[in-house]
């Protein structure tokens, strides 16, 4: 059974990098991809992302958050993690922490909810041969700033004591859901 999983995770990882790179091709927009060694994460984009890190005051104590943006086009693009500290996490079941990541994007956005989904995240562990996964929340918000209305799509993994953010933005009426849907799923763990 192991080895059958192996040879599911290779074959579906082959067809991911044929995917992307087809897509580049087709599209015309190239992706890179853009690691994070120190946050433990790789993400394809078209753009290149500027580091920030700014000090917060959250529900679980104060906590650095670093993100990573940029924007191509009509796109803005993000990732972000925080580690949280582990007495916190007991606290609660990884659902309802995803689900206060999502409040708080919308909170932010101060949009409405259009849809949330239940979505994991997989590594797999060379050494082992062993598959982990993590669980996560993609949620899509429609809201409005400066009369300009947009889309965002976002999913929240947590993974231990740390949660990741990767989120896409675009106007209302110009959301291209395949390669917003292809931003999201190159989101990996190194």
């Amino acid at each position: 059974m192991k080895k059958q999983l192996w040879s599911l995770f290779c074959i579906l990882s082959v067809i991911g990098q044929v995917q992307a790179e087809w897509l580049d091709n087709f599209v015309g927009t190239k992706t890179n991809e853009f690691k994070c060694e120190q946050g433990g994460f790789a993400v394809r984009v078209p753009c290149t992302l500027k580091e920030t890190s700014e000090t917060m005051d959250t529900v679980g104590g104060k906590t650095v958050c670093h993100q990573f943006e940029g924007e191509r086009g009509v796109y803005q693009y993000a990732v972000s993690y925080s580690d949280y500290q582990q007495s916190f996490i007991n606290q609660y079941d990884s659902d309802t922490l995803l689900l206060g990541a999502s409040a708080g994007a919308l909170n932010a956005s101060k949009g409405r909810i259009l849809s949330v989904s239940n979505v994991t995240l997989v590594k797999y562990l060379e050494n082992s041969k062993k598959i982990i996964s993590y669980p996560g929340k993609e949620v899509s918000i429609s809201g409005k700033r400066q009369e300009k209305a947009f889309v965002v799509r976002a999913r929240f993994y947590l993974v231990g004591n740390r949660l990741y953010s990767v989120m896409i933005v675009s106007p209302q009426g110009k959301e291209d859901s395949v390669m917003m849907a292809d931003f999201l799923e190159s989101f990996r763990l190194l």
